[in-house]
């Protein structure tokens, strides 16, 4: 009786884990859409378009830098870590560090020495200048923050994961940008963004070397075997990254700031679906890494049934209320945002493969999927690259969307039959009588 008493509890402790962490990516969810909200209100789209470019560039290079380590170290941080290889685990971090300091450093440089011909030359926008500059500065404090939220995602310490990266850092930029930089229009906006992410690497840092005290040792795990796990995911979400941005960026270059300006207010409105995804998948990713070390296929399908079931059921309402609203809330933003629907419909469209194959990035990632991973995303970026150059030089964020949307159904096709071929687990979620 008391046993099974104990199990139950057990049992009721983790559900209410699992509800409690999809709630903090929620919250998460709105402190990220406050931070755009007060960005493109207070900017308005010219400004704002300036200001998303830049982001655009330093996500970018931010990518670059991280080498992929940061979903490696999930990877190897939730074997090691449930093996109680402490010692493994700490070497993994400190490499990790190391590593995304000496990329940081010369793309860093590169950017800096680069930044009067980007903004001038590129994008023929000469009030670029000081903000690339400044959100240059951040990519080595936002890089190390994403890392180290990962690590703890691998170590099970998801709420923190999620506080440190998801919450703190849009709310921190939001204060700051409201505050201490109000006067300084776009420029503020950068610094209050580069600022935030160097207090909350620093917080999240001084967090994670106060729970893992144990003295880094090399064991039986190489450099060569963490860079051989991390580089597929680096070219995968380089190629990811770049489907999301290169729209933004040769908007930039073919269209006006404004222009940009509202394509980049109204993706990251359709990205608010794709949060479902990304909660679902931070309760996912270590399970599916231990279990598929362990071999035990059966509860690893489980999860992911689970992952993108709780996808769909939570998403597909945002989507839904984003779709049949979406002149009332682009309004939110300004009238100068409405134009916007029609582009906002397009991406919530291929936004609904997502939710279908919730689970689908993430099993190949964490199983021995990393490389038709990374193959999948380039052939995805190709395709949206291809359509971008030919139809947004003549519809212009229309043809953005089209082009995000018909990549995104592409890619999440391909990820289902890759995970079922080499995982030999489905994606999908359990809807009866459909699949």
């Amino acid at each position: 009786m008391a046993a099974s008493t104990i199990i139950m509890m057990t049992e009721n402790y983790k559900k209410f884990n699992k509800i409690f962490t999809v709630l903090l990516r929620f919250v998460g969810t709105f402190a990220a859409f406050l931070m755009h909200f007060i960005v493109a209100i207070k900017l308005g789209a010219s400004d704002a378009g300036v200001f998303y470019i830049v982001f655009a560039i330093s996500s970018i290079a931010s990518t670059i830098s991280r080498l992929g380590l940061d979903y490696a170290v999930t990877k190897f941080v939730s074997e090691y870590g449930s093996s109680n290889k402490a010692e493994l685990v700490s070497y993994i971090y400190s490499f990790s560090v190391k590593a995304i300091i000496l990329t940081s450093i010369p793309i860093t440089g590169l950017l800096l020495l680069a930044n009067n011909i980007l903004a001038i030359y590129v994008f023929k926008s000469p009030e670029m200048v000081p903000v690339l500059y400044v959100m240059t500065l951040g990519i080595l404090p936002y890089s190390l923050l994403i890392m180290t939220a990962h690590a703890f995602q691998g170590s099970g310490e998801i709420v923190l994961a999620i506080f440190y990266q998801v919450i703190l850092h849009p709310l921190l930029m939001s204060v700051l940008f409201l505050t201490v930089f109000s006067e300084q229009g776009v420029k503020g906006a950068a610094l209050a963004f580069a600022l935030s992410a160097l207090i909350c690497f620093v917080a999240v840092s001084f967090v994670w070397f106060r729970k893992n005290t144990v003295r880094a040792l090399k064991g039986d795990i190489t450099k060569t075997s963490i860079l051989l796990v991390s580089i597929p995911i680096l070219v995968s979400f380089l190629a990811q990254q770049a489907l999301q941005h290169t729209p933004i960026l040769l908007l930039g270059i073919f269209a006006t700031s404004e222009q940009t300006g509202v394509y980049s207010v109204v993706h990251r409105l359709a990205s608010v679906v794709s949060i479902a995804v990304i909660a679902a998948n931070f309760i996912v990713a270590p399970k599916a890494a231990s279990y598929f070390s362990l071999n035990e296929i059966s509860k690893l399908q489980r999860v992911a049934h689970r992952g993108s079931e709780v996808s769909l059921v939570v998403g597909m309402p945002i989507l839904l209320f984003l779709l049949f609203f979406s002149p009332f809330i682009l309004s939110l933003f300004g009238d100068e945002y409405i134009v916007g629907k029609l582009a906002l419909v397009i991406l919530l469209i291929g936004q609904v493969s997502n939710l279908l194959n919730g689970s689908g990035s993430v099993l190949l990632m964490m199983t021995a999927g990393q490389n038709k991973f990374m193959q999948i995303n380039i052939v995805g970026f190709i395709v949206c690259l291809v359509l971008s150059l030919v139809l947004i030089p003549i519809y212009e964020s229309t043809a953005a969307a089209i082009s995000v949307s018909i990549a995104l159904c592409l890619i999440n096709i391909r990820r289902y039959y890759a995970a079922k071929n080499i995982v030999g687990v489905s994606s999908l979620p359990r809807i009866p009588g459909l699949f």
